[in-house]
């Protein structure tokens, strides 16, 4: 075989694995990652985190996350680090084992868009193709969830209503709490399964919240009383995965979009010898933190105030993501 026509092999076949770690990618990032390394033999966090941004199709942190990915296989025995910046992977026959994909943020978004095409009955190239077809059952789907939020705020049940608009609208888990609803309609709310407070941004959402009669401030108490929301819920989609996709389908019409990143500060208080829990908002500027706004609420208004629960006071910084895990813990 001549010299070029072994160099034209070779490319193919570092084309074939490439694909692969691609595809492995979509479904789980550090699968995707330690494949990649493993067909390049070895490689800089630069170029990881290129491979990461083509794996995701996203530009945001992807540095960031490139090397939180490397920490972990090394953590796990699949890579090594190499001089100041190079990674090699450690070749073992029972790596499979070693990468929970049921749980990836990269299996969760795939699955969020097959909820969705499924909801909506329509295939992703479908939805792609005629984006006004979608965009009327998107809505179709929030009508639903208004009318019902209408009907049970309308009965005095007003936390059953900001709950379900909660968990539809919004996306948030089963798990999750609606903190708070600050002015310019962001919304920061916490998803208990991953640790992470998010922040977006949706005046649609708000102008059916202003409808229901509910303001502006903290909003955890939506966790006081949702038997007959979470019924609701149930009996429009299924599950809460699929109501979630509702959420999906507003992301994708633009109608919820992420927020700057907001810094927040929770902690417990009185107010006229009355236990309180205060809520404190903050823009991060490079001059400091500016106040955005500040709440308080009596205790016993929140049936389920994580992640403060018995702790005295938290602070976070949050995410303006879609539903996509990154990599800033809450700090206490």
């Amino acid at each position: 075989m001549t010299s070029i026509a072994l160099r034209r092999a070779r490319s193919w076949a570092l084309d074939e694995e490439l694909k692969r770690a691609l595809e492995a990618a979509r479904i789980h990032r550090g699968l995707g990652v330690y494949l990649y390394l493993l067909s390049r033999g070895s490689a800089s966090l630069d170029e990881v985190a290129e491979f990461y941004r083509r794996a995701s199709g996203s530009l945001e942190n992807a540095r960031e996350a490139a090397r939180v990915q490397l920490g972990i296989l090394e953590r796990k025995g699949l890579a090594r680090r190499v001089g100041n910046d190079r990674w090699i992977a450690i070749q073992r026959n029972d790596y499979e084992t070693m990468f929970n994909v049921r749980k990836s943020s990269a299996a969760v978004i795939s699955w969020a868009r097959r909820d969705l095409r499924d909801l909506l009955g329509m295939s992703i190239r479908a939805i792609e193709r005629d984006e006004e077809a979608f965009r009327k059952r998107v809505l179709k789907r929030t009508e639903k969830v208004r009318k019902y939020a209408e009907r049970l705020a309308g009965k005095g049940y007003l936390d059953s209503a900001l709950d379900l608009v909660a968990h539809t609208l919004l996306g948030v888990r089963k798990t999750g709490v609606l903190w708070a609803w600050l002015p310019g309609d962001i919304f920061i709310y916490y998803e208990g399964k991953t640790g992470f407070f998010h922040a977006v941004q949706s005046s649609y959402v708000g102008d059916i919240l202003r409808g229901l009669g509910i303001e502006n401030g903290i909003t955890a108490w939506h966790t006081s009383r949702n038997d007959k929301s979470h019924w609701i819920v149930k009996h429009l989609f299924h599950s809460f995965p699929e109501a979630r996709s509702v959420a999906e389908g507003l992301w994708e019409l633009g109608l919820i979009r992420g927020s700057p990143p907001i810094w927040i500060k929770i902690y417990r208080g009185y107010v006229d010898e009355r236990e309180a829990i205060f809520f404190a908002a903050y823009r991060q500027e490079s001059s400091g933190l500016i106040p955005i706004a500040s709440y308080w609420i009596a205790s016993e208004m929140i049936r389920d105030p994580k992640p403060l629960n018995n702790r005295r006071e938290i602070s976070a910084s949050t995410l303006g993501v879609r539903r996509v895990y990154e990599y800033r813990r809450v700090y206490e």
